[in-house]
């Protein structure tokens, strides 16, 4: 199905202000998408009104999943109708932080993006961003799911860096969706034990579900428990 002409965005003005609005569907070019979103997450970063406010208005939204409905001359293999997550901010991947592992400190960063933000019928995503930045969702992954991949990827990224390697110990300082996926994360190259420390006791009983083998509270002292749990300090 063609995408429709209008596309309805949700504008952020602040945080007690949403509108949701209809602008024109953006049109693409050469190597670029068009992104019907049918999933986007809202960042931690969404919720700062110091930090989005002034660049209000604004559509946000950058953890999206969807199908692609339209394409630019030479978007690579993606066909229309794929099932994709896109990457909001990519690396050039050349420059002298890129090739010492420092992705996050290239320039690139700071200039790629959506048009006009995830929070919208259809975004425009740009010809790097569909060279480095899309990934094909498997059939068995929701897009709920899928909107997971970018915060997901800062944990993994986060742990390679940091070289966790099965059968180290983990602790993991607060169990809201970050350390939740770190959580996951770490399960999956199989360190352990993983012990978890939160103050709100919903967030302990989700970490517990979650595979947590080690639950720490506000009452304990952190650094005692560990030592007592493992019988020395944590991996």
């Amino acid at each position: 199905m063609a995408p429709r002409g209008d596309n309805r965005v949700a504008v952020y003005y602040a945080n007690q202000d949403l509108r949701l609005e209809t602008r024109p569907t953006p049109a693409v070019s050469g190597g670029e998408l068009l992104l019907e979103v049918h999933a986007s997450g809202i960042c931690g970063s969404d919720l700062m009104e110091w930090y989005r406010k002034p660049r209000a208005p604004i559509v946000l939204g950058h953890e999206v999943a969807g199908v692609s409905a339209a394409l630019g001359d030479g978007a690579g293999d993606l066909r229309l109708g794929a099932r994709i997550v896109a990457t909001h901010p990519v690396p050039c991947l050349s420059c002298r932080y890129c090739a010492r592992g420092h992705e996050t400190a290239c320039e690139m960063l700071r200039t790629t993006g959506f048009d006009p933000g995830g929070f919208a019928d259809y975004i425009r995503v740009p010809a790097v961003n569909v060279q480095r930045g899309v990934l094909k969702i498997p059939d068995q992954v929701s897009d709920d799911a899928a909107s997971m991949v970018e915060p997901l990827g800062c944990a993994v990224r986060a742990q390679r860096k940091m070289g966790i390697r099965a059968g180290d110990s983990v602790v993991i300082v607060g169990a809201g969706v970050s350390g939740s996926l770190h959580l996951l994360a770490a399960q999956a190259v199989g360190a352990g034990p993983v012990l978890v420390a939160d103050i709100q006791p919903e967030r302990r009983r989700l970490a517990a579900g979650l595979g947590a083998e080690h639950l720490l509270g506000p009452s304990e002292d952190l650094g005692a428990a560990v030592r007592a749990g493992l019988g020395r300090g944590a991996d």
